[in-house]
């Protein structure tokens, strides 16, 4: 089983806090809603998840089976879904993302 782990985090951009000292685990096989208004830190959230961006202050850790993982192993591990995708719209969800994850190799 997958877990991230955030642990203290604070994102500043520009001078101002997006995230004030968030800690939280995500689970795999379970779905989070993540609400709110524009501005309000989701993307931001799921962007230090996936460790696209480096927490201003805090850690993101992630573990498979209990196991510290990072780097490659990490990466295989991820996949992300964002508005900004242009899916087909012949294809279900699921097939687009199978179609996405097959291209990654």
């Amino acid at each position: 089983m997958v877990e991230i782990r955030l642990n203290d985090v604070s994102q500043m951009f520009e001078g101002r806090e997006v995230l004030h000292q968030l800690t939280h685990s995500f689970h795999g096989g379970c779905v989070t809603a993540i609400a709110g208004a524009n501005g309000s830190g989701k993307s931001t959230l799921l962007r230090l998840a996936a460790r696209l961006i480096l927490p201003t202050s805090g850690t993101v850790d992630t573990f498979l089976d209990g196991a510290p993982v990072s780097g490659a192993a990490y990466r295989s591990l991820l996949a992300m879904a964002t508005p900004e995708m242009e899916l087909y719209t012949r294809l279900t969800v699921r097939e687009n993302l199978s179609f996405l994850l097959s291209a990654r190799g």
